[in-house]
């Protein structure tokens, strides 16, 4: 992980965390712990299209947070760079 994301990664919270889940128990947790917490910390009477919802939701964290240990991410100052780039490109055709 780079230190951009390691730094954001540790100012944001999860739900999870609020249920007594650790962050590093959060992070270590398989894809089917996960939903089965997910699915504990749920009220009972959450309909099927709000948990849905949140398992699309994890799986999107989950893959961010893959991406960002694999080094597939930029940092804010690249991709303004890059925003930056292409719109000089675009406003000179």
């Amino acid at each position: 992980m780079n230190k951009e994301a390691i730094l954001f990664h540790e100012r944001v919270t999860h739900p999870l965390l609020a249920s007594g889940t650790t962050k590093q128990q959060l992070l270590t947790m398989t894809d089917k712990q996960a939903v089965l917490d997910a699915l504990d910390r749920l009220p009972e009477n959450t309909s099927i299209e709000e948990i849905t919802e949140e398992l699309r939701i994890m799986a999107a964290i989950r893959h961010g947070r893959a991406d960002i240990a694999a080094g597939r991410c930029q940092s804010h100052e690249v991709v303004g760079q890059l925003i930056e780039s292409w719109a000089t490109a675009w406003t000179s055709r």
